[in-house]
């Protein structure tokens, strides 16, 4: 039995590819958290610069005086990078207190229906990931494939021009590909 020329040429394809990518998959290795904003080696990296050059130093000193939006960012940072114990806590607690929310009815901070995104709290998870108690992070990583599930599989909401908002909706799916990666998913 003679095969077609291009199913030949798809098997030769695919045994090239395979080749290709076999080897790179025997060699994929999870990273550990945190990874999503800096990892430990970058954390220390900016320490580093931070204790050492007067430019950096003025910069950090400057963060710390800022109030307002991004305080998140502040906190994962002061302790990430900088080793700062006091946010721990108050970061910590924020988000633990998303385990078992049920995106189907979660209306997120603001209390808004489409826009919730819980960005921040994946940024938590992956930052204070060390910190949680095991039966904490089961619970955020069920509640996270709960979001994740929701919004990929279940979503039944209809996006058109006039409804697709980038800062109302882009959030949600960005939220659900963001937990899918701090899962390794």
């Amino acid at each position: 039995m003679k095969l077609p020329s291009c199913l030949l040429a798809a098997l030769a394809t695919l045994v090239c590819l395979g080749g290709l990518v076999l080897p790179s998959l025997a060699a994929f290795k999870p990273v550990e958290h945190p990874f999503m904003l800096w990892t430990r080696a970058e954390a220390a990296a900016i320490r580093q610069r931070i204790e050492t050059e007067p430019w950096a130093r003025a910069q950090y000193e400057a963060m710390l005086k800022e109030t307002g939006l991004g305080q998140t960012f502040r906190n994962l940072f002061r302790f990430l990078v900088m080793g700062d114990e006091s946010v721990v806590e108050a970061e910590k607690k924020y988000l633990v207190s998303l385990i078992g929310n049920d995106p189907r009815k979660f209306k997120g901070d603001a209390g808004g229906g489409r826009h919730y995104d819980q960005y921040l709290s994946v940024l938590r998870y992956d930052v204070l990931y060390d910190r949680l108690s095991e039966a904490e992070r089961r619970g955020l990583e069920d509640t996270f494939r709960d979001f994740i599930r929701h919004h990929c599989e279940e979503e039944t909401l209809t996006f058109t021009r006039s409804s697709w908002l980038p800062n109302m909706q882009w959030p949600r799916p960005m939220t659900a590909h963001l937990m899918a990666v701090a899962l390794r998913d």
